[in-house]
């Protein structure tokens, strides 16, 4: 829906508060309601509902932080980095943690949802040290406060191994993904799609270290049982990494409200 911008000006300063509150939520849940669920089948709807978005956070403030926050900040964020932004996605993440903090508490769920993506968008975007340090931080916190086995933190220890790949500490990687494995492997099976992505993050650092047979072994298992499970034409099928980059998934550490 478009609307001149002086008209829009006018509805927002004549609407009682209470009116704008209500508004600027059910416009956030629409564009949710709309995102596309791959923004790499529609590239021009992604960067539409971005921009869209974009408008309703500056407009609705603190508004969108009631009752434990909304999610379109965080398919916000996630977009950016679909879509290979990873400068904006890095401001972008930035600002979310930093309100998150702010509004609900260092502490609280969905700050903690806000700082696994910007770790991944630091090693995405090189900035490889400040990944690191975050992804420390980030998986520590998860672990003590949502739990060893829960899957957030989970996914903040394969984000985190992924660092360490990218910043030179091979074994360090290969340690700690291999736990990760493991942990996928007893929790959720041998073909869930995040047990694939560590094997294939476990594959990476294994190239990395020297150990490049059984790398490319591994990462081979990987690429058959995608083909197998989720078919040769999916996007993850197509771009499975001969590094260690992988993301985990369902099980990347996502906000996840009722």
């Amino acid at each position: 829906m478009r609307s001149h911008a002086l008209t829009a000006r006018g509805a927002r300063e004549s609407a009682p508060s209470t009116a704008s509150a209500a508004a600027a939520k059910a416009a956030a849940d629409a564009l949710v309601g709309i995102w596309p669920d791959q923004a790499h089948a529609d590239f021009g709807l992604a960067a539409v509902v971005r921009a869209n978005a974009d408008a309703v956070t500056a407009l609705a403030g603190d508004l969108l932080w009631q009752d434990d926050g909304h999610p379109l900040p965080y398919l916000a964020g996630f977009s950016l980095v679909g879509a290979g932004l990873y400068g904006p996605a890095i401001a972008h993440w930035q600002r979310v943690v930093a309100d998150a903090e702010r509004l609900l508490g260092a502490e609280h769920p969905a700050t903690l949802y806000a700082r696994a993506p910007l770790v991944e968008a630091y090693r995405l975007a090189g900035r490889v040290q400040e990944a690191v340090v975050a992804g420390e931080r980030t998986a520590t916190d998860m672990a003590r406060l949502l739990g060893e086995d829960h899957p957030a933190a989970i996914g903040a220890r394969h984000n985190l191994a992924a660092c360490y790949a990218h910043s030179g500490r091979a074994q360090e990687a290969i340690a700690l993904e291999e736990a990760v494995l493991a942990d996928h492997e007893r929790l959720w099976g041998e073909g869930d799609p995040g047990t694939l992505a560590a094997r294939s993050v476990l594959a990476g650092a294994y190239v990395e270290a020297g150990r490049t047979e059984e790398g490319i072994a591994l990462q081979e298992l990987v690429v058959a049982d995608r083909e197998r499970i989720l078919g040769e034409d999916h996007p993850t099928t197509v771009e499975t990494p001969p590094n260690a980059s992988a993301s985990l998934g369902p099980r990347t550490p996502t906000p996840s409200w009722p």
